[in-house]
């Protein structure tokens, strides 16, 4: 899965045209070959924001001289290019690939880090309970020395326990609030970023001269 202007694309769920497939087999590519080759540019290759010519209007994707582009809704390949070395210098205004892989290793991060937190809180819950119990014991019951010292010797071993789980829990807080920090921050960075390139691909759009008429023809 990728994240692209807030809208969440299953790659491995990605398909491409029945005319992309019937022109890549006339070329001896498989449909299997196709589909793996463009779901692994998507997935991994750099978003160049939108493409737009006279027959589709698309989200573009580029890697290994590849412009791989889906439809709107960012279900279906609809049109492949290779992208000459010169347009791909020219196109790499925003590398917005790489922040969207960032926010996505932090949720993931942060997903766990609250799992951590939550299995951590439960464990000082339990050994709250285990040294109230022998709090209790001691207060309500009578014992002699033998029996005083047993007390304390697993009274220390609960409130060491207790003592380590605790400092456990707060390193976690510490770096879940920090890597929250740091998502909000790269995501307003990502975003102002999709709003330049919207900006820049408004303004080339409808150039008799376009890049893509220059440096780029269909490989299938």
């Amino acid at each position: 899965m990728r994240i692209v202007n807030k809208i969440k694309i299953q790659t491995a769920s990605i398909q491409v045209s029945k005319a992309l497939h019937k022109k890549a087999e006339t070329k001896g590519m498989t449909r299997e070959k196709l589909t793996s080759k463009v779901r692994h540019v998507i997935q991994t290759g750099r978003y160049a924001g939108i493409y737009r010519d006279q027959q589709v209007t698309g989200q573009s994707f580029v890697q290994d001289g590849l412009n791989v582009v889906l439809d709107e809704p960012m279900r279906k390949v609809v049109k492949i290019l290779r992208v000459e070395k010169k347009e791909a210098e020219q196109k790499q205004l925003v590398p917005l690939g790489e922040f969207e892989q960032m926010i996505g290793e932090m949720k993931a991060l942060l997903k766990k880090t609250a799992q951590f937190e939550k299995a951590i809180s439960s464990e000082i819950s339990s050994l709250d309970k285990q040294i109230s119990s022998i709090y209790h014991d001691m207060e309500t019951n009578s014992f002699n020395a033998s029996q005083g010292y047993q007390f304390a010797k697993k009274l220390q071993m609960l409130l060491r326990k207790r003592r380590i789980a605790k400092g456990e829990f707060q390193k976690f807080t510490s770096s879940r609030q920090e890597l929250q920090m740091i998502e909000k921050n790269v995501a307003s960075i990502l975003q102002k970023a999709a709003d330049i390139q919207a900006k820049q691909n408004e303004y080339v759009s409808g150039w008799d001269h376009s890049a893509d008429e220059n440096f780029s023809r269909e490989t299938v």
